[in-house]
């Protein structure tokens, strides 16, 4: 089916990755257990190097009233996430609860934060947990996850243009940081693109097979025709992806009005907003005398290089360019280091954790309807042999 073999292709081990949020005892890979065991290494090693005392000193400082104030608002930022999805999924006619959309979102973030995949493991885990939760087609799924990644893009992307903008023209930033913003460019471009320009012509799908000729006794002619069976299976396969990805497409453009869609990307906006908003309140909280303005500009400036796909979560990445960034305002790099672990503490390792009790509760879900299916085959089964 094209179906599955777009969800393969396009947004990689979708079922395997869900998996995770339904088996027992394998909720990570060796190599991203790997990866994320290299994370933790780095951000430990760097508290050692920049001094623990003094971060340790730093943490004391923090205000509990604050601090619960900025889970509040890490927890608004993860319901705005649901409600766009479940107003979308409102729009194709299946109707979620809000709670069960929030443990969906947080099972595919769990992912996502154990994962480098820059966002799509996770996409594609809360893919295939709507398909089971909604029974709504692929294509229609894919649509509105390409919707709802353009509308939370457009304005990261704006964003990141503005602040990291400034921090090219003001700072002597190195060299990975001009290389994360060219990868996020081409990201976004391919976002885009398949947003606007896929979809544009019909792309009409049929089986293509061909008769199977082999003639006895010529070895070359035989693994010509193999060679070209196989062509011909690759073709199907291409036509058959193509086609989904123009149906997704189409849907992802039909599903919302234009008011519609300035609400939803409003509502992402002020999600991206809220980010530099919590590094700000906790360097204000810690005593750091800096505005805003510049809070933004190393916000925007460590999500942009914690995107490029290296450790699960941008673990390491994200809080040593915070660190450097608050080092090339004056501060010590220690300060802004304890900024980045506190930060992180409430807008990943905080959701992290809701998201493994969100990936329990829906595996224990899945579990419980699987018995009462069995329950009710094994029923129908005695019935029918005492009728008899």
């Amino acid at each position: 089916m094209g179906e599955a073999f777009f969800m393969s292709y396009m947004l990689g081990k979708a079922s395997k990755k869900s998996e995770i949020l339904t088996t027992k005892g394998k909720t990570l890979t060796l190599k991203n257990l790997l990866l994320w065991i290299i994370g933790i290494i780095v951000l430990t090693a760097a508290v050692f190097i920049l001094g623990l005392e003094e971060i340790s000193a730093s943490i004391r400082q923090v205000n509990p009233v604050t601090f619960v104030f900025l889970v509040l608002l890490q927890v608004l930022t993860l319901l705005a996430a649901a409600i766009q999805w479940q107003f979308l999924l409102k729009k194709s006619q299946r109707k979620l609860s809000l709670g069960l959309v929030l443990a969906i979102n947080l099972a595919g973030n769990y992912v996502e934060s154990v994962t480098p995949a820059v966002k799509l493991g996770g996409e594609a885990a809360k893919v295939y947990l709507f398909r089971q939760h909604s029974s709504l087609e692929y294509d229609r799924l894919a649509g509105i996850l390409l919707a709802l990644k353009y509308y939370s893009m457009l304005p990261f992307f704006c964003l990141v243009v503005i602040f990291t903008g400034s921090a090219f023209l003001n700072y002597s930033m190195p060299r990975p940081a001009l290389g994360a913003f060219a990868f996020l460019l081409l990201f976004f471009t391919a976002i885009a693109l398949l947003y606007y320009r896929a979809g544009d012509k019909s792309v009409p799908v049929s089986a293509v097979q061909g008769p199977e000729r082999v003639l006895p006794g010529n070895n070359i002619i035989k693994k010509m025709c193999k060679l070209e069976g196989s062509l011909l299976v690759l073709k199907n396969k291409a036509g058959k992806l193509t086609a989904f990805v123009n149906r997704a497409a189409l849907f992802s453009r039909s599903i919302a009005n234009r008011p519609e869609r300035i609400s939803l990307i409003s509502i992402s906006t002020a999600v991206w907003i809220a980010y530099p908003l919590k590094v700000y309140l906790v360097a204000r909280m810690l005593e750091l005398e800096i505005g805003f303005f510049p809070v933004a500009i190393i916000t925007f400036t460590a999500y942009m290089v914690s995107m490029v796909p290296l450790l699960p979560g941008g673990l390491g990445s994200f809080e040593a360019t915070m660190a450097l960034m608050f080092s090339l305002n004056g501060f010590n790099p220690a300060e802004g280091l304890t900024v980045a672990l506190l930060s992180r503490l409430v807008t990943y390792w905080f959701p992290l954790l809701l998201s493994a009790f969100a990936a329990a509760y829906l595996a224990y879900i899945r579990e419980t309807n699987l018995k009462a299916y069995a329950g009710r085959i094994a029923c129908q089964g005695s019935s029918a042999r005492s009728s008899l």
